[in-house]
């Protein structure tokens, strides 16, 4: 693939030419080197990843690799370096401080572990603030209940906060009282969502009612799998209603009854 400009004789494979940033679905076949390229086309915070090799490049040989948000070189704990360009700008950044960044969308789907696409990261950079932690700037985490900015590694796993940016999400509670709030928050309304509804409260005139006619029905001998409930509209109540005294003295009733309707 060969530059399209008239004084440009620069040769790529097709991963190498997108590794100089280039993108044939979005910029088209007719292809110009990262020397004589244009960005009319580009957003205005759009970042196109570049291969490391590339960035290299563009730099004095054995000059170490640096993240632009955390200042630390290669790192496992934080992921693998990446490197990024945006019209004549490039930076390198590790993968989880870019990925776990929260003061702007830096992913389109969170969800994915390859294969992502970031964005917005030149101007994250900007917007960067001082790490309450290690007072050093390029804190891109900012906790959610108060203003403090942490780099990745100062608020991870393994840092005096521990957060587990992987199981919590981005959503960074920096201190251990609002942890605890919010804990005890989501624990309360839990329970009460489990609680159950008290029971109904059955009237004292429709307790009496059923009560005639379900021990004139056992009376009957139609006994019914719900021995000592009481049937209202279909539905089946347990007696936990205490009765009141005219209920008690009804109940006295019904054995003289069933018997004076047996004998006639």
């Amino acid at each position: 693939i060969g530059c399209s400009h008239e004084n440009c004789s620069r040769c790529f494979h097709f991963l190498c030419a997108e590794n100089t940033g280039w993108r044939f679905l979005r910029d088209g076949k007719l292809f110009f080197c990262d020397l004589h390229r244009k960005f009319s086309n580009h957003g205005e915070n759009e970042c196109d990843q570049v291969s490391i090799e590339f960035y290299k490049s563009k730099f004095l040989s054995g000059m170490p690799l640096r993240c632009a948000f955390c200042w630390e070189g290669n790192m496992h704990s934080r992921g693998e370096m990446l490197a990024f360009s945006q019209q004549r700008r490039l930076m390198t950044v590790h993968d989880r401080c870019a990925r776990y960044t929260n003061i702007m969308d830096t992913l389109d789907d969170y969800t994915r572990m390859i294969d992502t696409n970031y964005k917005n990261l030149f101007e994250v950079l900007k917007r960067a603030k001082q790490c309450v932690h290690c007072k050093r700037n390029g804190a891109t985490i900012k906790c959610a209940a108060c203003d403090h900015h942490y780099h990745y590694a100062c608020c991870a796993e393994g840092s005096s906060i521990g957060w587990n940016f992987s199981k919590k999400g981005i959503v960074l509670k920096c201190c251990q009282s609002n942890r605890e709030k919010s804990s005890a928050t989501t624990q309360q309304t839990i329970i009460s969502k489990n609680i159950a509804e008290p029971p109904l409260e059955l009237p004292a005139g429709l307790f009496q009612h059923n009560l005639f006619f379900s021990g004139a029905a056992r009376a009957n001998g139609e006994d019914s799998e719900h021995k000592g409930d009481i049937a209202v509209n279909d539905k089946v109540w347990e007696r936990t209603t205490r009765p009141d005294e005219e209920s008690r003295n009804f109940l006295h009733q019904i054995p003289s009854y069933i018997n004076n309707r047996d004998d006639n």
